[in-house]
Formats: C-alpha cells, structure tokens, sequence
C-alpha cells in the first residue's frame, strides 16, 4: 500500500486507522500533527479502549495503521513494523512529580538519578 522510503504524512491520510479514544494523548498528538499538516484527522476504522498489543491480530489481517510505542512493537517484532514517517514522529516528555519535603526511600532516591543520567534537563 505504501512506499515506505518515500512515506510522509499525506499519504498516511489516506489509510484507514485503528487509535485509541480520543482521550488518550498519543491519538491527540497524531491529529494535532495531522492538522498541523492541513490534513483531515486520520480516517478512524476502529476505535478501541484496549492497547494495540491485544488487538494485532486486527493488524495482520487488514490494512489499517495504528501507533504504538517503541516497546510494544518490539514485543510485536516479525509481525509487525514500524513505518519510517519523519515527520509523524513526536518527542514525549516525561517527569517525575515528589511532594516537597516528602519521603524519598534510597530505591526511588536511585531511580530519579537514573532518570536524570539518562534525559538530563
């Protein structure tokens, strides 16, 4: 369906999807790039409250395209691949939220500062 070396954002308008509610934030981030794009919101076939991972059944027998994380389509690994869309592609931020003057046993203590090495500020 998709010549994948030339893929861009456009021709993924013309597919059938298969997203989460409209709730969840990666849907809300693949429209906003969709209209940030001029382009309609993706064409929704299904619409689903479980995680792809139980429902890529649905994706081996159709042509529908999803998202999902990079860990789920590694456990998906020979069955399913990723696109290569540069510009369908969003960073996520992600941070860690403490009570001031809070408890922080040793473990998690240790756990921020591995969060911290690994996406410094």
């Amino acid at each position: 369906m998709f010549d994948a070396p030339r893929l861009r954002l456009p021709d993924l308008a013309r597919a059938g999807w298969l997203l989460p509610g409209s709730h969840v934030y990666a849907r809300k981030r693949l429209e906003a790039r969709f209209a940030e794009a001029g382009l309609p919101p993706p064409s929704v076939v299904i619409e689903t409250n479980t995680t792809i991972g139980a429902l890529s059944s649905v994706l081996l027998n159709s042509d529908l395209l999803s998202i999902t994380g990079d860990i789920t389509l590694r456990q998906l690994a020979g069955r399913l691949r990723a696109l290569p869309v540069s510009d369908a592609q969003w960073p996520r931020t992600i941070g860690v939220s403490t009570r001031r003057g809070g408890y922080l046993s040793p473990l998690t203590k240790r756990f921020v500062e591995l969060l911290r090495e690994a996406a410094p500020v």
